[in-house]
Parts: C-alpha cells; sequence; structure tokens
C-alpha cells in the first residue's frame, strides 16, 4: 500500500491557551482535511499535550510546526508553548514562534484588527473561500484560537514556501500590499540564483 502523497510545504499552528486550543495544517492545496480544530482537552496535562502533539505530527506530518503567540498571552500560555517546544524538538520537527499580529500586519498591513471579525474575513476571502460558512460573527468568536492557527499559519508559509501561498492566494490577497511584499521578499529569499 502507498503512503498518501504529502506535500513538502505542509505547515501546522497550534495557538495553544490554557482554556481553549486551536490548530490548523496548510499547504500550497488549502486547508488539509480534518486539521481546522479547537479542543479544551489538549492542554489538561503536560502527557495530553505530548500525546496530542505526537498524534498532530503523526497524522499531518508538517515540514514545520508554528506555535502561534496571541496579544493576551497569560504565564500558562506560555509554560504549554515551551511544553510543545520540547515535545516538538523531541520528535524531530522544525518549530517556530509566531505572534498573531504578525498576520495581522501581512494580512492587514497593520497590527490590530478594526472589528473582531477583520481576520478571519481576510483569510475567508483572500486564500480560503470555502472557510465562508464558518466565518459568521459567533462562529468566529467560537473558533477564535483556530482562526489564529490559521493566520500564523499563513505567515509562515510565506515566508518559507511563498510557491504555495501564491498558489492558495485569490485575487483579493494580492491585492493586498503587505502580502504582495512579502511574498515578492520571500521568493527572492528562497528561490536559488536564476541560470
Amino acid at each position: 500500500m502507498r503512503a498518501p502523497f504529502v506535500p513538502a510545504s505542509r505547515v501546522l499552528a497550534l495557538q495553544l491557551h490554557a482554556g481553549m486550543s486551536g490548530f490548523a495544517a496548510l499547504d500550497g492545496f488549502g486547508l488539509v482535511s480534518g486539521s481546522w480544530k479547537t479542543s479544551r482537552v489538549v492542554t489538561r496535562s503536560a502527557n495530553a499535550l505530548t500525546r496530542y502533539l505526537r498524534w498532530l505530527v503523526l497524522r499531518f506530518r508538517p515540514s514545520v510546526v508554528v506555535l502561534g503567540v496571541s496579544r493576551r498571552t497569560a504565564a500558562a500560555d506560555t509554560r504549554l508553548r515551551r511544553l510543545a517546544c520540547r515535545a516538538l524538538h523531541s520528535l524531530g520537527v522544525p518549530t517556530v514562534v509566531r505572534h498573531v499580529h504578525e498576520a495581522y500586519a501581512l494580512l492587514r498591513g497593520r497590527i490590530r484588527g478594526a472589528h473582531r471579525e477583520e481576520l478571519a474575513t481576510t483569510i475567508v476571502e483572500g486564500f480560503l473561500p470555502e472557510l465562508v460558512g464558518a466565518a459568521r460573527l459567533k462562529r468566529i468568536g467560537d473558533r477564535r484560537s483556530a482562526w489564529h492557527a490559521i493566520a500564523v499559519a499563513l505567515v509562515e508559509l510565506v515566508r518559507r514556501y511563498p510557491l504555495s501561498a501564491a498558489a492558495l492566494a485569490t485575487p483579493y490577497a494580492f491585492s493586498i500590499l503587505p502580502f504582495r511584499t512579502a511574498l515578492a521578499k520571500a521568493e527572492v529569499e528562497t528561490s536559488p540564483e536564476p541560470l
């Protein structure tokens, strides 16, 4: 039996909070099936978090894991990120930490949104139109950590795999100047010299 195809540009992002955590996996084809979730159970104990991370890595086979940091980060959230970093290091998975404000800067050109649903709306219109049903105001609030996971995954996809990010982008995304600028810069930095 052949192993399923896994793109080399798969990014798994986690937004860990003591209350509700979210995760998402993105690649050049979009949101990986079954990868956009929120959970309260994940962060109940260090062992639960370690088991969950191991399962995520085996299930989604990411080339990199992004740990998201929101504007309001508590000591418990910092502790969870440290535990996650250690667990992911032991699994041999490259891990980076990205702040949600980096996603706002990339997708909106500023550090904060003008309204609560602005980041989610930009993600739907610019990259993942299949999530249009999930972009209703109440559902955005219920899944805020999962939306933030998608946002930081997009930041990392642009930085490491600009062609995959460009493949996801809709014409609306290309109208966002900070996104276009970051994409062009990343393309220059990641591409080999022309022949």
